[in-house]
């Protein structure tokens, strides 16, 4: 173990938060299993602040928790992403008397709290090329928006890996945006996995039986984290209007978050209880029969990294009609496997979900992209990008 590394990440390792950045944390886990140690937080009665065994999934790792965290999804007083800042440097001396001296990390926060550790190989991985702080609900952080990047950029200086899960554009849009900062730093394109154990095909019928949909129409799913950023309302407003398509269609929010009581209040308004609901946060494999259960996946995102459902849905064999983020022109042909939308318009959107519905070869295209995501090629993808541990054995 004294050859492995540390994955360093404010989630339990099992699924909370919901997200693509907990999923690729749980990828990471999964793909060097007896070469990881973990750090990150607690949602139990476990203890805080020492190492101990942890079994996930079976398998029993090395687990430090940070902090304990309920899971909820409402407005805390101090931002999350300060506590878990301050709570990391806190355990500096105990994290590292475990003896790992390198470390994965993908939070911006943990990695500034760290990235002075006198590590050995230290890899950062963006989740997304996006400050953090430009969607922040909070006043003042949108006030020092400005600061962030030139903080972070700086800290950057201090990994020899630096990953990102973002497209080709999206990672000439984060050169031009360090304002020199990043000048002659070599960032490499490093898309996010998924786990195909869990996201495959399945029998559609069956997979509806799984999920209690019994109707005939069109089932379309949006898969994340409701919040203001993956774009729920502009969903909601372009599935109105594709019921003029296909009168008998059902929508599913599959996931949950900090905006759900607004979502399902404007449910209601628009009359649509009987065809749009909210499965809240549930298990992967459930997920997964959702996206089976589907007709079509839509990611109506102001921005992403490179997105985990979007990965999922591939697996599945999935349609998908989506907003034009990092990752999509790599992951939809247009007009085979699905629409970019580049227009932030619901009609517009509406009108390529109906057009989605009918593609006759989507599924075949999807399941052949999705190959390029797989965790199964992670371990040897890393270790090739990543030296440091390219010596370790397999």
């Amino acid at each position: 173990m004294a050859h492995g590394f540390l994955i360093i990440e404010a989630c339990d390792f099992q699924g909370y938060p919901g997200g693509g950045q907990t999923q690729q944390a749980i990828m990471l886990m999964k793909a060097f299993v007896e070469k990881v140690a973990l750090v990150g937080i607690t949602t139990d009665d476990s203890p805080v602040g020492r190492w101990l065994e942890r079994k996930i999934e079976g398998q029993s790792f090395p687990y430090f928790s940070i902090g304990r965290h309920r899971k909820r999804f409402s407005r805390a007083p101090i931002p999350t992403r300060i506590v878990r800042y301050f709570e990391l440097l806190r355990y500096r001396k105990p994290i590292l008397a475990l003896g790992i001296k390198r470390a994965l990390i993908q939070s911006p926060e943990l990695f500034m709290a760290c990235s002075n550790w006198g590590w050995e190989s230290l890899c950062y991985w963006f989740p997304g090329v996006n400050n953090p702080l430009a969607s922040s609900r909070y006043r003042w952080g949108k006030a020092f928006k400005a600061l962030f990047p030139q903080l972070f950029f700086r800290a950057l200086r201090n990994a020899d890996v630096l990953l990102a899960g973002a497209d080709d554009r999206n990672l000439r849009c984060l050169k031009e945006s360090s304002g020199g900062l990043l000048d002659g730093i070599n960032i490499l394109k490093f898309p996010t996995r998924f786990d195909s154990d869990i996201f495959y095909p399945m029998d559609r019928t069956e997979a509806r039986q799984r999920i209690n949909f019994a109707r005939t129409g069109p089932g379309i799913a949006m898969v994340g984290r409701i919040s203001r950023e993956k774009g729920w309302e502009f969903l909601l407003d372009a599935f109105k209007l594709f019921l003029s398509y296909k009168p008998d269609a059902n929508m599913f929010f599959v996931g949950d978050g900090e905006d759900r009581k607004r979502l399902e209040r404007r449910i209601k308004k628009y009359g649509l209880d009987r065809c749009v609901s909210v499965t809240g946060l549930i298990a992967q494999r459930e997920v997964a029969a959702y996206l089976n259960a589907t007709d079509l996946v839509v990611v109506g995102s102001l921005a992403e990294g490179w997105s985990t459902s979007m990965a999922e849905a591939l697996a599945c064999g999935c349609t998908i009609v989506s907003t034009d983020v990092s990752g999509a022109r790599d992951m939809i042909v247009p007009g085979v496997n699905g629409f970019i939308i580049e227009e932030r318009s619901p009609r517009v959107f509406a009108e390529a979900m109906a057009r989605a519905v009918r593609l006759p070869d989507a599924g075949r295209v999807s399941l052949e992209l999705s190959q390029h995501y797989s965790v199964r090629t992670m371990k040897r993808e890393l270790s090739a990008v990543w030296n440091a541990i390219a010596g370790d054995d397999a």
